[in-house]
């Protein structure tokens, strides 16, 4: 005589069916994200690629036609390595860069420290500060051009009129006062984005230390030391990691100001990438110098931000 079994007892217990459940796998919001995804790969990973093969090929715009685009691969690179200009470009772009963020990330600081105090007219002065960011770059850069206009600008009427000079100082027709120029008017575009954001970072710095440092007797350079300096600290690092990427690439502004020039003065590689793709229309060493500006800064990126992980370990 066989013993009716209940249902029950051939049913999975609770916690096995608990634990079934937690390790299915939902794909669905995997199949959801799957078009953006590819279109973010098309739009950013694709040419990234293609500017890879293309400098691995002899891709003369002239010769296409007749000669087609052969594999040579590193020739390009070589060549590029081998090149004056090259190097010459890679250092002005060293220097415009640190000196850009230094100038704007000093002026950022001084900019948000004084919205951050209480004055009549703050909220006129804030909306005020953003206007260089909001300018477009071809509008600012001819701007400064008209600023810098050795005989009708601003800048050398003002100066000339004060005493500070006794001649008119030919901006953007000399090697130094042109990379000086540059790297001014790059800091007047970048400042107020990185103002803001510094402006943010003192908002979030508690009261409560400042009290506890005027308790103890901290000037105001004490209390900027050990007070705001280390409050700011990851915003700080996310200020020069984002305005230095933005300046180490940054084409408009130095094009249209000194395309370059004077000679090769105030040409980078960017500015360099343009010159060989539209000018020798040689797509190929282009795009070697273009890869190798991407190099760059993910490098750049990376030694940051590993610098700024091992300073806050530190505190």
């Amino acid at each position: 005589m066989s013993v009716p079994t209940s249902p029950r007892l051939h049913a999975n217990p609770p916690f096995l069916s608990a634990a079934r459940r937690r390790t299915r796998v939902d794909f669905l919001p995997y199949l959801l994200f799957l078009p953006a995804l590819l279109a973010i790969g098309a739009v950013l990973f694709y040419p990234v690629v293609q500017a890879i093969l293309i400098s691995l090929r002899a891709y003369y715009l002239p010769k296409v036609a007749t000669s087609g685009t052969p594999f040579i691969g590193l020739a390009n690179y070589r060549a590029i390595s081998e090149a004056p200009e090259f190097w010459h470009a890679l250092l002005f772009n060293a220097v415009y860069t640190v000196g850009s963020v230094v100038g704007l990330y000093v002026l950022s600081l001084l900019v948000a420290m004084l919205l951050n105090d209480e004055f009549r007219g703050r909220g006129l002065f804030r909306a005020l500060v953003i206007v260089p960011w909001a300018v477009p770059y071809v509008v600012a850069a001819l701007t400064w051009i008209w600023i810098f206009d050795i005989q009708f600008g601003v800048l050398n009427s003002v100066l000339l009129r004060t005493g500070v000079i006794e001649k008119a100082v030919p901006w953007l027709l000399s090697p130094n006062w042109a990379k000086f120029s540059v790297i001014l008017s790059t800091i007047w575009k970048q400042f107020p984005f990185a103002a803001i954001m510094l402006l943010a970072g003192l908002q979030g710095i508690p009261r409560e230390l400042y009290e506890a440092a005027d308790v103890d007797g901290a000037s105001a350079l004490g209390r900027f030391r050990y007070v705001t300096l280390p409050g700011l600290h990851n915003v700080s690092l996310l200020v020069i990691l984002l305005s230095g990427i933005q300046i180490f690439k940054l084409f408009t502004v130095i094009y249209l100001l000194t395309a370059g020039g004077p000679g090769h003065a105030t040409e980078t590689l960017v500015v360099q990438t343009y010159l060989e793709a539209f000018s020798t229309f040689d797509m190929g060493r282009a795009s070697a110098i273009g890869v190798v500006t991407l190099v760059i800064t993910l490098v750049f990126s990376f030694l940051l931000i590993r610098f700024g992980y091992r300073e806050e370990a530190k505190t």
